[in-house]
């Protein structure tokens, strides 16, 4: 996100979940403006594909990963 800002965090998570009541986010990384955009929204998590873990991903109706992110996850399986 180029701003820090809620309302426009909200608006792309909402385009993402559809309306589902929380959502987990994993990349590789986050700016700052994004980390900053989304730490008032409780229902949704910001994490990254290093600390992301089992509980995590159960928690969440809905996990949106990147392409980064998810190889990542893989390579972390793989050991």
């Amino acid at each position: 996100m180029k701003e820090s800002k809620t309302k426009q965090f909200i608006s792309l998570v909402e385009s993402l979940h559809g309306g589902v009541r929380s959502t987990l986010i994993v990349a590789t990384s986050f700016t700052e403006s994004t980390f900053l955009a989304a730490r008032n929204v409780q229902s949704d998590l910001l994490i990254t594909a290093a600390q992301v873990n089992t509980e995590n991903l159960l928690a969440f109706d809905k996990i949106v990963i990147t392409k980064d992110a998810l190889e990542a996850l893989g390579n972390r399986l793989q050991g």
